[in-house]
Parts: C-alpha cells; structure tokens; sequence
C-alpha cells in the first residue's frame, strides 16, 4: 500500500464522516486497519453508481418532459404566426401549466435513491473520525520535517528520490493547507495553498463543479490564501489575490461581506505573525535518515548460548553498542512464524495509548500513532515458542512472572513512537524493565527505523530479526541512554512485537548485579 494512496482515502472519506460516538478502529494509526477501508470504499462506489443510475433515469424523465413541451410550444407558436386560433391546442397549453408544472416541481423536490441513501447513513459508524483525518494531517508535517522532503515533492508522489503513482490534488493540498495556518504553521501553509492554488488553474469546468461541491470554494480559497500572505508579509501577493478574489461570482453573502472587510481595512490586517516552530529531539531525525555512521570496533559473531540446540544452529549476532548493550540478532523468527502471530493479533489490535500523569488516564497521543495489542501467552504454542526463544537470546528467565505479555504492534500512516525510555524507573511488583526484545515481522521500505538519539544509533527493521537492549545499568538503574524512538513509516507496512523482562527474579541468572527491593 502505498503511503499517499491511503492518505488520500482517509482526507476523502473522513472529512465526509465527522465525529460519531461508535467507532472501533483507528484508521490512521494501523496500516492493517486501513486496508480494511477498501473493501469499504468499494461499497461506498457501488451505492453511488446506484445513486447515479437513478438520477440517470430522473434525468431521462425531465429530457423527455422538456421536448415534449418544445413541440407544443413550436406548435401553439406557428397556431399564433398562422393566426390559427386552436381551443385544442390553448387548452392543452393551459391544462400544462395549470396541472402539470405542480407535479414537475414535486418531482423536482423527490428524494432521489432514498434507500440508497438510508444503505450509506448505515455505513457511517465505519468511516474515519476527526482523529484519524487530523491524525493524518499531522502525520504529513511529521513524514516532511524528518525526512526533509519538499510539500511540492510529496504532493506528486516523490519521497526521498522514488517516484510512486501517487499524489494529492487540489482539494487535499487545501486541506492541509487549511491544517498549517490553523496550526500557526504559515510558512508552510503557504506552499499548500500555492499547490492547490496552482493545480485549480488547471481544472476544467467539470472539475471546478466536483470540487466546489467537495469544500473547494474559490472566494473562501482566496480569503484564507491572502490571509496567510498578509500573516508572512506578503502585502503585493495578498492585496492581488484578494481583489481577483471579489470579481469571483459569490453565493455566501456573509463571505464576501468580510473580504470587503479586509479590502477596506487591509493595512490592519497587514500585520505579519510568526510562525509556529515544530520542536524534535536532538538527533532524532538525523537518526530517522541514518545520517551517523555506526560505532567502530564492534564485530558480528555467532552465539551459541546455554540451550545443546543452539550447538547446531546458533544465533547470528551484530553488536551494535556496548554500554548500553544493544544487538540485532537475525533469523529468528520465520515466515511460517510471523504469519500466524500477524492472523492471531490483527482481530485484537486497537489504537495504542500513552499515561497521561496530570489526568492519570491512558489516551490516545499524536507523540505514539500504531495499534497494538498484548498477546496472552499461556496455552498457545508460538507465543511460548517466541518467549523461550528470547530467554535464549538473553540469558534471563522469561516467564509469566518475570516478563510482560508479547506486544504486537502496526504502525499506520507516518506511525511513529517518539523518542522515550521503557524503564519505569519506580518500584513495581515484579521489577523494573531489565531489557527489551523487539522482533521484527517485516521489512519496511523508507522509514520506520528504531533510534537512540543519544547514542547516534539507527536500525532498520529487517524482517525476521530482533533487537536486544538493555534498560538498566549495572546498578539496575534506569540508563537514559536507552531512550529510544520508533522513526515514522514513510513507505510500507510495520509490524513489530515487544517482549519486555523484568530485573527481578533474574538473580541467579545475573548474580553480580545489585537488585533494587
């Protein structure tokens, strides 16, 4: 699936649906969940050829009506030339008026399709939200700031130098348009609305009708467009748009009242503003891009580990920091492996939450877009597989009392985890996170990299692998150096799970260790 065509379905189908009280999915943080609009978007274009078939055939009914009453009137216009005075053709020109033009006008008031239109009102609950549209939206400033691509560039469908069949047109560069200068985002906001403003000179009259109908309208276009020259101290480009802006035909009264407003008041409204700046983590997005060389001096090996198995098949090994410990181990989960756990956790994932302390609730945050699940391990074979093969990889003791549930995770459009730690770093009843095993279930083609900023360490996910970090130092502390991130997907599908170990009960395991009660 390709980034922008998923975009694109969320910015068209949720800014139809609004907010509702049920909902179930959220389709801007799980790429599993969106391509369950598919089958949606499917039925939504088969109702509208319904749709279109019946107003097709009102269409008909009103061109059959029209020529038949250009014939009676050719005829009672020639009766009249002819000064051939017909009761007939009077009477059928009074009864017409008289007992006909009521009925065209109830057929023009009809209800076209109603059940057609009753089948859609029922598909309502299954379209995106206002947090998946907005989630979205966010998702773009996000993908563009850390990968440093150009709002031109992506809205034709060019990341990061590959070209993909994809772009925006002139109603979503509005939208997002419209999301920058509501964001204070103006500098940026200023290109989308160049974008869109570019791509409406092109459009043919058709096109300008669809997309009138869909929000895009050119006077409201304009007032918001010379707003945001006016807020970047562009007074020449503004004071242009805004008088081409009031020789627009114009239906809201209202709308073109307010750009008379700012006609006669411009120099007030002239005053620029700053924009909004979007603050990252020091490295984080140079890590995103992989822009730091790994550490030298550190070697790939093959670890043959405490179980006789591994004699014969061991880990592949690539070390990648000391202190903190941190590897990639390859091949450890297989295709068979990872298609199972996928089926197994995609009907349970559900959007994934962060703690908030002031409110001392779990919500839904901008700062982790994926769905996720916790997967129960006991009774079900591959969950157990999974977790002994982590013991092997470690060396600690993975069991229903010194470890987490197996975390299956997908993260959806520009789905990221910014930069965080998994220490608790506070008593807890079975110890603090001592390490993380984070399996990869698939590969992901641009982005999608798990980063610590303070190491200047990347690594990309390669499907079937695992990375092993410590948490904890030696005096089972939390270690700020594991702060870590999951980088925004730009291009593919991620699939991850996470296998958390706790430090207590790992003390034969690591006699030397201080362990914290």
């Amino acid at each position: 699936m390709k980034f922008l065509f998923l975009f694109l379905v969320l910015l068209c189908v949720s800014y139809v649906a609004g907010q509702l009280n049920v909902h179930a999915k959220y389709y801007s943080s799980s790429v599993s969940d969106m391509i369950s609009l598919q089958d949606l978007k499917h039925s939504l274009i088969s109702e509208l050829e319904l749709y279109a078939t019946e107003l097709k055939g009102k269409l008909q009914s009103v061109k059959k009506g029209i020529s038949h009453l250009e014939t009676q009137i050719r005829r009672l216009e020639d009766n009249i030339l002819g000064q051939e005075y017909n009761q007939i053709n009077y009477f059928s020109s009074l009864r017409r008026l008289h007992s006909d033009w009521p009925k065209w006008l109830q057929f023009m008031r009809q209800n076209v399709a109603k059940e057609t239109q009753d089948r859609v009102q029922e598909m309502r609950h299954k379209l995106p939200i206002e947090d998946d549209y907005y989630g979205a939206l966010n998702s773009i400033y996000v993908l563009l700031d850390v990968y440093l691509i150009t709002p031109q560039d992506f809205a034709k469908g060019l990341l990061n130098g590959k070209q993909y069949n994809s772009s925006l047109d002139a109603l979503d560069c509005y939208a997002v348009a419209q999301f920058a200068l509501r964001n204070e985002y103006y500098k940026e906001a200023l290109e989308w609305f160049y974008l869109s403003w570019n791509y409406q000179q092109n459009l043919k009259e058709s096109q300008h009708k669809y997309f009138l109908l869909m929000g895009l309208d050119p006077v409201r276009f304009s007032k918001l467009y010379s707003r945001n020259l006016l807020k970047e101290n562009k007074k020449v480009e503004a004071w242009k748009v805004l008088k081409e802006a009031l020789l627009l035909p114009h239906h809201d009264i209202i709308l073109f009242r307010k750009l008379r407003e700012i006609e006669r008041n411009f120099y007030v409204h002239s005053k620029p503003e700053t924009s909004v700046t979007r603050e990252y983590w020091t490295d984080h997005r140079e890590c995103c891009r992989g822009e730091y060389k790994p550490p030298k001096g550190l070697s790939c090996y093959y670890e043959y580990g405490a179980d006789p198995f591994l004699r014969i098949a061991p880990f592949k090994v690539e070390l990648l920091n000391r202190s903190p410990y941190v590897a990639a181990y390859y091949d450890v989960l297989n295709d068979s492996e990872i298609e199972e756990l996928k089926l197994m956790s995609s009907p349970q994932i559900r959007r994934s939450l962060l703690y908030n302390h002031t409110l001392d609730i779990d919500q839904a945050d901008v700062d982790r877009t994926s769905n996720s699940v916790f997967m129960e391990e006991t009774g079900i074979t591959l969950l157990e597989t999974i977790s002994q093969r982590a013991a092997d990889m470690t060396d600690l003791y993975v069991t229903a009392i010194s470890s987490e549930d197996l975390q299956v995770i997908n993260y959806g459009l520009g789905g990221q985890y910014t930069p965080h730690c998994d220490y608790f770093d506070e008593n807890a009843e079975n110890g603090d996170r001592l390490a993380t095993v984070l399996f990869y279930l698939t590969d992901v083609q641009q982005g999608g990299a798990t980063v610590f900023p303070f190491l200047r360490l990347s690594y990309f996910p390669k499907k079937g692998s695992a990375l092993i970090f410590r948490n904890l130092d030696n005096a089972m502390s939390g270690d700020k150096d594991s702060t870590h991130s999951a980088c925004p997907v730009l291009f593919g599908n991620k699939w991850v799970a996470t296998k958390w170990i706790y430090h207590f009960d790992q003390m034969t395991r690591w006699p030397c260790l201080s362990i914290k009660k």
